[in-house]
Protein backbone atom coordinates (compact mmCIF):
# COMPACT_ATOMS: atom_id res chain seq x y z
CA UNK A 1 0.00 0.00 0.00
CA UNK A 2 1.61 3.52 -0.88
CA UNK A 3 2.25 5.41 1.71
CA UNK A 4 0.27 8.71 0.27
CA UNK A 5 -2.89 9.95 1.86
CA UNK A 6 -5.34 10.62 -1.16
CA UNK A 7 -8.38 12.01 0.00
CA UNK A 8 -11.49 10.10 -2.22
CA UNK A 9 -12.27 12.93 -5.06
CA UNK A 10 -15.69 13.46 -2.81
CA UNK A 11 -17.56 12.08 -5.85
CA UNK A 12 -19.68 10.06 -3.85
CA UNK A 13 -22.86 10.76 -5.63
CA UNK A 14 -20.30 12.25 -7.81
CA UNK A 15 -23.19 12.67 -10.69
CA UNK A 16 -24.72 16.18 -10.90
CA UNK A 17 -28.46 16.61 -12.02
CA UNK A 18 -27.58 20.16 -13.44
CA UNK A 19 -27.85 19.85 -16.85
CA UNK A 20 -31.49 20.63 -17.25
CA UNK A 21 -32.54 23.81 -15.23
CA UNK A 22 -36.66 23.24 -15.77
CA UNK A 23 -36.12 19.36 -14.12
CA UNK A 24 -33.52 20.59 -11.36
CA UNK A 25 -36.70 22.50 -10.91
CA UNK A 26 -38.48 19.69 -10.14
CA UNK A 27 -36.07 17.66 -8.47
CA UNK A 28 -34.02 16.59 -10.73
CA UNK A 29 -36.59 14.82 -12.57
CA UNK A 30 -35.38 14.03 -15.87
CA UNK A 31 -35.94 10.70 -17.25
CA UNK A 32 -39.49 10.92 -18.27
CA UNK A 33 -40.01 14.76 -18.50
CA UNK A 34 -37.76 15.93 -20.21
CA UNK A 35 -38.99 17.44 -24.22
CA UNK A 36 -35.89 19.17 -24.85
CA UNK A 37 -32.69 19.11 -26.29
CA UNK A 38 -31.15 18.26 -22.65
CA UNK A 39 -32.53 15.10 -23.37
CA UNK A 40 -28.78 14.59 -25.01
CA UNK A 41 -27.61 14.13 -21.50
CA UNK A 42 -30.53 11.95 -20.12
CA UNK A 43 -32.70 10.06 -22.26
CA UNK A 44 -31.59 10.24 -26.03
CA UNK A 45 -35.51 9.11 -26.53
CA UNK A 46 -36.43 12.54 -25.52
CA UNK A 47 -35.28 14.06 -28.33
CA UNK A 48 -38.86 13.18 -30.33
CA UNK A 49 -41.02 15.26 -27.79
CA UNK A 50 -39.09 18.30 -29.38
CA UNK A 51 -41.70 19.91 -31.95
CA UNK A 52 -38.99 21.18 -34.40
CA UNK A 53 -36.03 22.52 -33.11
CA UNK A 54 -34.27 23.59 -29.74
CA UNK A 55 -31.51 25.29 -28.47
CA UNK A 56 -30.52 25.25 -24.37
CA UNK A 57 -28.03 27.28 -22.94
CA UNK A 58 -27.63 26.95 -19.56
CA UNK A 59 -25.95 28.51 -16.24
CA UNK A 60 -26.92 26.37 -12.77
CA UNK A 61 -24.05 26.67 -9.95
CA UNK A 62 -24.12 25.33 -6.37
CA UNK A 63 -22.55 27.41 -3.70
CA UNK A 64 -21.50 24.52 -0.95
CA UNK A 65 -19.71 23.83 2.40
CA UNK A 66 -18.21 20.56 3.93
CA UNK A 67 -17.37 19.70 7.36
CA UNK A 68 -14.48 16.81 8.42
CA UNK A 69 -12.79 15.39 11.12
CA UNK A 70 -9.52 17.05 9.71
CA UNK A 71 -7.39 17.94 12.43
CA UNK A 72 -7.79 14.66 14.05
CA UNK A 73 -11.16 11.84 15.61
CA UNK A 74 -14.11 13.95 16.34
CA UNK A 75 -12.84 17.25 14.80
CA UNK A 76 -15.38 19.67 12.84
CA UNK A 77 -13.09 21.59 10.57
CA UNK A 78 -15.42 23.52 7.80
CA UNK A 79 -14.58 24.70 4.61
CA UNK A 80 -14.98 28.04 3.43
CA UNK A 81 -18.27 28.26 0.85
CA UNK A 82 -17.29 27.57 -2.04
CA UNK A 83 -18.83 28.21 -5.79
CA UNK A 84 -19.05 26.44 -8.59
CA UNK A 85 -20.55 26.86 -12.09
CA UNK A 86 -22.31 24.34 -14.07
CA UNK A 87 -22.85 25.42 -17.79
CA UNK A 88 -24.22 23.24 -20.36
CA UNK A 89 -25.38 24.13 -24.03
CA UNK A 90 -27.58 21.22 -26.44
CA UNK A 91 -29.11 21.27 -29.57
CA UNK A 92 -31.91 19.32 -30.81
CA UNK A 93 -33.60 18.63 -34.58
CA UNK A 94 -36.87 16.95 -35.44
CA UNK A 95 -36.93 16.94 -38.66
CA UNK A 96 -39.19 13.39 -39.44
CA UNK A 97 -42.02 12.41 -37.63
CA UNK A 98 -39.94 9.21 -36.77
CA UNK A 99 -36.44 10.88 -36.15
CA UNK A 100 -34.31 13.36 -34.44
CA UNK A 101 -31.21 13.93 -33.70
CA UNK A 102 -29.08 16.07 -30.92
CA UNK A 103 -25.63 17.17 -29.60
CA UNK A 104 -24.48 18.73 -26.15
CA UNK A 105 -21.40 19.62 -24.24
CA UNK A 106 -22.37 19.25 -20.15
CA UNK A 107 -20.78 18.51 -17.19
CA UNK A 108 -21.08 14.64 -16.07
CA UNK A 109 -19.71 14.78 -12.62
CA UNK A 110 -17.65 17.33 -10.46
CA UNK A 111 -16.79 18.15 -6.92
CA UNK A 112 -14.13 21.03 -5.09
CA UNK A 113 -13.88 21.70 -1.95
CA UNK A 114 -10.70 23.47 -0.06
CA UNK A 115 -9.56 23.00 3.84
CA UNK A 116 -7.74 26.55 4.20
CA UNK A 117 -5.47 27.60 6.94
CA UNK A 118 -4.84 23.71 8.04
CA UNK A 119 -2.64 23.54 11.09
CA UNK A 120 -3.39 20.13 12.51
CA UNK A 121 -3.99 17.08 9.64
CA UNK A 122 -4.65 14.14 11.47
CA UNK A 123 -2.91 14.39 14.81
CA UNK A 124 0.18 16.20 12.88
CA UNK A 125 0.62 19.69 14.22
CA UNK A 126 2.03 21.56 10.87
CA UNK A 127 5.08 23.95 10.80
CA UNK A 128 3.00 26.49 8.77
CA UNK A 129 -0.63 26.15 7.84
CA UNK A 130 -1.54 24.46 4.80
CA UNK A 131 -4.27 24.62 1.88
CA UNK A 132 -5.51 21.32 1.35
CA UNK A 133 -7.80 20.79 -1.63
CA UNK A 134 -8.70 18.54 -4.57
CA UNK A 135 -11.23 19.88 -7.77
CA UNK A 136 -12.25 17.14 -9.95
CA UNK A 137 -14.67 17.69 -13.03
CA UNK A 138 -15.90 15.27 -15.77
CA UNK A 139 -17.65 16.64 -19.11
CA UNK A 140 -18.93 15.06 -21.61
CA UNK A 141 -19.29 16.18 -25.48
CA UNK A 142 -22.03 13.96 -26.90
CA UNK A 143 -24.34 13.73 -29.88
CA UNK A 144 -27.86 11.42 -30.05
CA UNK A 145 -30.14 10.10 -32.41
CA UNK A 146 -33.72 8.94 -32.02
CA UNK A 147 -36.52 6.67 -33.59
CA UNK A 148 -39.83 6.31 -33.24
CA UNK A 149 -40.84 2.41 -34.41
CA UNK A 150 -44.29 3.03 -33.26
CA UNK A 151 -46.51 5.25 -32.15
CA UNK A 152 -46.30 4.65 -28.53
CA UNK A 153 -42.31 3.72 -28.63
CA UNK A 154 -39.66 5.98 -28.92
CA UNK A 155 -36.04 4.49 -28.66
CA UNK A 156 -32.49 7.05 -28.61
CA UNK A 157 -28.82 6.34 -28.45
CA UNK A 158 -26.17 8.95 -27.28
CA UNK A 159 -22.34 8.71 -27.96
CA UNK A 160 -20.29 10.99 -25.63
CA UNK A 161 -17.09 11.32 -25.63
CA UNK A 162 -15.48 11.97 -21.98
CA UNK A 163 -12.75 14.30 -20.19
CA UNK A 164 -11.96 14.51 -16.97
CA UNK A 165 -9.50 16.55 -15.06
CA UNK A 166 -8.40 16.05 -11.39
CA UNK A 167 -5.80 18.82 -9.21
CA UNK A 168 -4.96 19.74 -5.46
CA UNK A 169 -2.90 19.92 -2.88
CA UNK A 170 -2.62 16.36 -0.70
CA UNK A 171 -0.85 15.47 2.06
CA UNK A 172 2.00 12.22 1.74
CA UNK A 173 2.69 10.38 5.31
CA UNK A 174 5.84 8.93 4.48
CA UNK A 175 6.61 5.88 7.20
CA UNK A 176 4.32 7.10 9.53
CA UNK A 177 6.21 10.88 9.83
CA UNK A 178 4.25 14.28 9.36
CA UNK A 179 2.57 14.87 6.61
CA UNK A 180 4.81 16.74 3.44
CA UNK A 181 2.73 18.66 0.78
CA UNK A 182 2.13 17.76 -3.11
CA UNK A 183 0.44 18.99 -5.64
CA UNK A 184 -1.26 16.70 -7.95
CA UNK A 185 -2.42 17.66 -11.64
CA UNK A 186 -3.70 14.82 -14.14
CA UNK A 187 -6.38 15.04 -17.16
CA UNK A 188 -6.91 12.81 -19.75
CA UNK A 189 -9.74 11.95 -22.52
CA UNK A 190 -11.57 8.36 -22.19
CA UNK A 191 -13.07 6.28 -25.58
CA UNK A 192 -16.59 6.72 -26.53
CA UNK A 193 -19.47 5.69 -23.86
CA UNK A 194 -22.82 5.04 -24.88
CA UNK A 195 -26.53 5.74 -22.99
CA UNK A 196 -29.51 4.12 -24.52
CA UNK A 197 -33.10 5.35 -23.85
CA UNK A 198 -36.65 4.21 -24.25
CA UNK A 199 -39.71 6.09 -24.10
CA UNK A 200 -42.90 4.06 -23.78
CA UNK A 201 -46.57 6.04 -24.16
CA UNK A 202 -49.15 3.88 -23.20
CA UNK A 203 -51.49 6.67 -23.25
CA UNK A 204 -51.06 10.54 -24.35
CA UNK A 205 -50.78 11.73 -20.85
CA UNK A 206 -48.15 9.22 -19.72
CA UNK A 207 -44.92 8.54 -20.37
CA UNK A 208 -42.57 5.53 -18.77
CA UNK A 209 -38.99 6.74 -19.66
CA UNK A 210 -36.27 3.97 -18.90
CA UNK A 211 -31.99 4.82 -19.46
CA UNK A 212 -29.07 2.40 -19.74
CA UNK A 213 -25.70 4.32 -19.82
CA UNK A 214 -22.57 1.91 -20.07
CA UNK A 215 -18.96 2.08 -17.89
CA UNK A 216 -16.22 4.49 -18.86
CA UNK A 217 -13.15 4.30 -17.80
CA UNK A 218 -10.67 7.53 -19.06
CA UNK A 219 -6.57 7.48 -18.70
CA UNK A 220 -5.52 10.22 -17.05
CA UNK A 221 -1.71 11.38 -17.18
CA UNK A 222 -0.17 14.86 -15.28
CA UNK A 223 2.36 15.25 -13.02
CA UNK A 224 3.22 15.16 -8.71
CA UNK A 225 5.20 17.72 -6.91
CA UNK A 226 6.99 18.17 -3.94
CA UNK A 227 7.13 21.69 -3.28
CA UNK A 228 8.76 21.81 -0.48
CA UNK A 229 12.21 20.06 -2.37
CA UNK A 230 12.06 23.43 -4.66
CA UNK A 231 14.00 23.08 -7.58
CA UNK A 232 16.05 20.03 -6.12
CA UNK A 233 13.59 18.00 -7.94
CA UNK A 234 11.87 18.11 -10.87
CA UNK A 235 7.50 17.21 -10.98
CA UNK A 236 7.17 13.36 -11.55
CA UNK A 237 5.06 12.11 -14.34
CA UNK A 238 2.13 10.26 -12.81
CA UNK A 239 -0.98 8.47 -14.70
CA UNK A 240 -3.98 6.36 -13.67
CA UNK A 241 -7.55 5.66 -14.63
CA UNK A 242 -10.98 7.43 -13.28
CA UNK A 243 -13.82 4.93 -13.98
CA UNK A 244 -17.90 6.25 -14.26
CA UNK A 245 -20.23 3.45 -13.61
CA UNK A 246 -22.69 2.24 -14.92
CA UNK A 247 -26.60 4.00 -14.70
CA UNK A 248 -30.27 2.49 -14.87
CA UNK A 249 -32.94 5.23 -14.35
CA UNK A 250 -36.04 4.70 -14.47
CA UNK A 251 -38.95 7.35 -14.90
CA UNK A 252 -42.68 8.16 -14.83
CA UNK A 253 -44.83 11.02 -15.87
CA UNK A 254 -48.18 12.28 -15.88
CA UNK A 255 -50.06 15.02 -17.19
CA UNK A 256 -53.33 16.35 -16.02
CA UNK A 257 -55.82 19.42 -16.93
CA UNK A 258 -55.00 19.25 -20.39
CA UNK A 259 -51.54 18.91 -20.26
CA UNK A 260 -50.94 21.91 -18.38
CA UNK A 261 -50.00 20.01 -14.85
CA UNK A 262 -46.97 17.18 -15.10
CA UNK A 263 -46.52 15.02 -11.94
CA UNK A 264 -43.14 13.09 -12.36
CA UNK A 265 -40.60 10.45 -10.38
CA UNK A 266 -37.42 9.01 -11.06
CA UNK A 267 -35.80 5.90 -9.82
CA UNK A 268 -31.50 5.99 -10.38
CA UNK A 269 -29.16 3.51 -9.64
CA UNK A 270 -25.31 4.21 -10.10
CA UNK A 271 -23.36 1.03 -9.39
CA UNK A 272 -20.27 2.43 -7.91
CA UNK A 273 -19.66 -0.68 -6.26
CA UNK A 274 -18.33 -2.47 -9.16
CA UNK A 275 -15.78 0.16 -10.62
CA UNK A 276 -14.68 2.53 -7.47
CA UNK A 277 -13.40 0.48 -4.83
CA UNK A 278 -9.95 2.25 -5.33
CA UNK A 279 -7.83 4.47 -7.91
CA UNK A 280 -4.29 2.99 -8.65
CA UNK A 281 -1.95 5.64 -10.13
CA UNK A 282 1.54 4.84 -11.27
CA UNK A 283 4.56 6.66 -11.46
CA UNK A 284 7.01 7.11 -14.41
CA UNK A 285 11.20 7.59 -13.28
CA UNK A 286 10.90 8.23 -9.71
CA UNK A 287 13.35 10.24 -8.27
CA UNK A 288 14.52 11.12 -5.31
CA UNK A 289 11.77 11.57 -2.05
CA UNK A 290 9.49 10.46 -4.46
CA UNK A 291 11.17 7.75 -5.07
CA UNK A 292 11.69 6.41 -1.70
CA UNK A 293 8.41 6.82 -0.56
CA UNK A 294 6.13 5.72 -3.62
CA UNK A 295 8.09 3.26 -5.53
CA UNK A 296 5.34 1.18 -6.04
CA UNK A 297 2.69 3.82 -6.74
CA UNK A 298 -0.16 5.72 -5.66
CA UNK A 299 -3.43 3.99 -4.33
CA UNK A 300 -6.37 6.55 -3.62
CA UNK A 301 -8.85 4.50 -1.37
CA UNK A 302 -12.29 4.60 -2.65
CA UNK A 303 -14.47 1.89 -1.34
CA UNK A 304 -18.05 3.86 -2.65
CA UNK A 305 -21.26 1.23 -2.73
CA UNK A 306 -23.91 2.12 -5.35
CA UNK A 307 -25.92 5.13 -5.02
CA UNK A 308 -30.12 5.39 -5.24
CA UNK A 309 -31.69 8.48 -5.45
CA UNK A 310 -35.53 8.60 -5.65
CA UNK A 311 -36.81 11.99 -6.84
CA UNK A 312 -40.65 13.30 -7.12
CA UNK A 313 -41.82 16.58 -8.41
CA UNK A 314 -44.23 18.59 -10.45
CA UNK A 315 -44.89 21.81 -12.55
CA UNK A 316 -48.12 23.71 -13.19
CA UNK A 317 -48.23 26.03 -16.21
CA UNK A 318 -50.77 28.49 -14.42
CA UNK A 319 -50.86 30.52 -18.37
CA UNK A 320 -49.53 30.05 -21.55
CA UNK A 321 -46.49 32.10 -20.30
CA UNK A 322 -45.65 31.23 -16.92
CA UNK A 323 -45.16 27.60 -15.16
CA UNK A 324 -44.28 27.07 -11.25
CA UNK A 325 -42.43 23.92 -10.16
CA UNK A 326 -41.34 21.99 -7.09
CA UNK A 327 -39.80 18.85 -6.23
CA UNK A 328 -37.37 16.75 -4.13
CA UNK A 329 -34.35 13.93 -4.24
CA UNK A 330 -33.68 11.34 -1.12
CA UNK A 331 -29.92 9.98 -2.29
CA UNK A 332 -28.69 7.07 -0.60
CA UNK A 333 -24.30 8.59 -1.02
CA UNK A 334 -22.22 5.90 -2.24
CA UNK A 335 -19.53 6.92 0.29
CA UNK A 336 -20.01 4.47 3.71
CA UNK A 337 -18.91 5.48 6.69
CA UNK A 338 -16.02 2.80 6.25
CA UNK A 339 -14.99 4.74 3.68
CA UNK A 340 -15.67 8.21 4.61
CA UNK A 341 -12.69 10.85 3.74
CA UNK A 342 -12.56 14.48 4.01
CA UNK A 343 -13.44 15.18 0.73
CA UNK A 344 -15.98 13.00 0.00
CA UNK A 345 -19.94 13.78 0.70
CA UNK A 346 -21.21 12.18 3.51
CA UNK A 347 -22.05 8.75 4.52
CA UNK A 348 -25.67 8.22 4.68
CA UNK A 349 -28.93 10.18 2.83
CA UNK A 350 -28.98 13.10 1.66
CA UNK A 351 -31.72 15.53 0.92
CA UNK A 352 -32.51 17.80 -1.93
CA UNK A 353 -35.69 20.15 -2.21
CA UNK A 354 -35.96 22.27 -5.19
CA UNK A 355 -38.24 25.54 -6.57
CA UNK A 356 -38.52 27.03 -10.31
CA UNK A 357 -40.19 28.61 -12.63
CA UNK A 358 -40.49 29.15 -16.35
CA UNK A 359 -41.34 32.33 -18.64
CA UNK A 360 -42.29 31.52 -22.27
CA UNK A 361 -42.85 34.38 -24.88
CA UNK A 362 -43.30 32.78 -28.84
CA UNK A 363 -40.26 30.17 -29.42
CA UNK A 364 -38.43 31.45 -26.49
CA UNK A 365 -38.37 29.95 -22.41
CA UNK A 366 -36.84 31.55 -19.62
CA UNK A 367 -36.27 28.87 -16.51
CA UNK A 368 -35.06 29.27 -13.39
CA UNK A 369 -34.59 27.67 -10.29
CA UNK A 370 -33.41 27.60 -6.71
CA UNK A 371 -32.99 25.07 -3.77
CA UNK A 372 -31.00 23.78 -1.06
CA UNK A 373 -29.06 20.19 -0.66
CA UNK A 374 -27.77 19.11 2.78
CA UNK A 375 -26.20 15.61 4.13
CA UNK A 376 -25.17 15.20 7.78
CA UNK A 377 -23.35 11.69 9.43
CA UNK A 378 -21.53 11.29 12.89
CA UNK A 379 -19.30 8.28 12.08
CA UNK A 380 -18.43 6.69 15.43
CA UNK A 381 -14.99 5.35 16.39
CA UNK A 382 -14.91 1.61 14.66
CA UNK A 383 -10.26 1.71 15.20
CA UNK A 384 -10.61 2.19 11.09
CA UNK A 385 -8.85 5.78 11.56
CA UNK A 386 -5.25 3.73 11.20
CA UNK A 387 -2.55 3.21 8.52
CA UNK A 388 -0.81 4.79 6.12
CA UNK A 389 -4.38 5.58 4.32
CA UNK A 390 -7.10 6.28 7.26
CA UNK A 391 -10.42 6.60 6.07
CA UNK A 392 -13.30 6.05 8.25
CA UNK A 393 -12.22 8.35 11.11
CA UNK A 394 -14.95 9.62 13.59
CA UNK A 395 -15.85 12.77 13.52
CA UNK A 396 -18.87 14.62 11.49
CA UNK A 397 -19.26 14.58 7.72
CA UNK A 398 -21.45 16.98 6.30
CA UNK A 399 -22.17 18.66 3.27
CA UNK A 400 -24.47 21.55 2.72
CA UNK A 401 -25.27 23.68 -0.47
CA UNK A 402 -27.50 26.17 -1.96
CA UNK A 403 -28.40 25.93 -6.01
CA UNK A 404 -29.59 28.39 -8.48
CA UNK A 405 -29.20 29.47 -11.89
CA UNK A 406 -31.06 29.82 -14.86
CA UNK A 407 -31.21 29.11 -18.44
CA UNK A 408 -32.75 29.97 -22.04
CA UNK A 409 -34.38 27.35 -24.17
CA UNK A 410 -35.20 28.52 -28.21
CA UNK A 411 -37.60 26.22 -30.20
CA UNK A 412 -40.25 24.00 -29.71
Amino acid sequence: MSPFLFAAIALANPEVAYDDVRSLGMGGNQVAAISDATAVAVNPAALLAIERFSATLGAPAAVFRATAPVAGPNDNTQTPATAAPIPHVHVGWHPHERIAIGAGAYLLAGFGTEFQGVDRILGYDLLEPEDYGLRFVHTEFGLATALRPHDAVDVGLAVALPHAGMSGTQPIFPFDAPPISTDISLEGWGGPRFRIGLNLHPHRDLVIGLVYRTVSRIPLKGEIDVPILGDLADPTRIRGTWSSPVMFAAGLAGYLDDRRTLITGTYRVQLHSAVNESMAMTLKNPEGLIALIAADGVEMPLGWTDAHMVRLGTERWFTEAFAGRIGGQLMKSATSPESAQFFSPPPGVATTLSTGAGVRHGLVRVDGVTGLSWGHSDIEDSGGCTGETPVGCPGTYAANAVHFGASVTFGR
